[in-house]
């Protein structure tokens, strides 16, 4: 889900029994959501080696370097196009994050650190959200300028959520102009505030062991995201061309 917030346990403005924990639903605010497609990943913890480590901490480096950059080019493209640019605190990936990342994709897909590290395409990373009205038209602007840029998707790394039965409603492509990639997340006002108040209910979840509470978690944000209206002329939003 992108931005690193505390891992603490959320205060719930839900009451009652609006959500149901007895079955495979989840309700809110009288919506039902079927959570069969969607199945929450696990986090391995590994042990990495100090060369892992070293190397970890150069790509950090080098994505630091680039940060400058990125960020006037992406805060000034929300500018013109009427855009707010959220949680600029967390354009960075964290030391502690990228390692975790990385150890696990070692473990689970039987790959190099260097190989790894590839796989962190959003070591720069960046959100604008727009008001729910004009989310559409000022998505495909802001594209399609980053396209006229010489920027491009990024091993079809792009991924319209709004289409989806998941946890998370926003359009996210990593992009790339050759040298550097970076992943940019688009949002309404209203997705990326609950986008923000589920945050760190998944990361209770990504860490849990325990299955059946893990699968609780997940249905709690199903249900917050249930909340949030699909933008008029969604299907209109055309991505970056390949």
């Amino acid at each position: 889900m992108g931005n690193e917030n505390s891992g603490d346990k959320v205060g719930h403005p839900f009451y009652g029994n609006q959500w149901d924990n007895t079955g495979g639903v989840s309700k809110a605010a009288g919506n039902t959501i079927e959570l069969a497609t969607y199945v929450p990943q696990r986090v391995n913890k590994v042990d990495l080696s100090p060369a892992s480590k070293k190397d970890i901490s150069n790509a950090i480096l080098r994505a630091k370097n680039i940060e400058p950059v990125i960020t006037d080019m992406v805060t000034g493209l929300a500018s013109e196009t009427g855009g707010t640019p959220q949680g600029l605190k967390f354009r960075l990936k964290s030391l502690q994050s990228a390692e975790s990342e990385v150890g696990t994709k070692m473990r689970e897909q039987k790959v190099s650190t260097e190989k790894a590290i590839e796989g962190l395409t959003d070591m720069n990373r960046y959100t604008i959200s727009y008001k729910d009205e004009d989310y559409v038209e000022k998505s495909n602007t802001v594209l399609k300028s980053l396209e006229e840029k010489g920027w491009n998707v990024y091993k079809d790394k792009q991924r319209n959520y709004w289409r989806e039965n998941t946890p998370y409603k926003g359009y996210n492509v990593v992009l790339t102009n050759g040298k550097t990639v970076f992943e940019l997340q688009l949002h309404t006002d209203t997705s990326y505030k609950l986008k923000m108040f589920n945050h760190p209910i998944f990361e209770l979840e990504r860490t849990e062991d325990d299955p059946l509470i893990r699968y609780r978690y997940t249905k709690m944000m199903m249900g917050i995201t249930s909340l949030i209206p699909n933008p008029k002329g969604i299907d209109s939003l055309k991505g970056v061309k390949k």
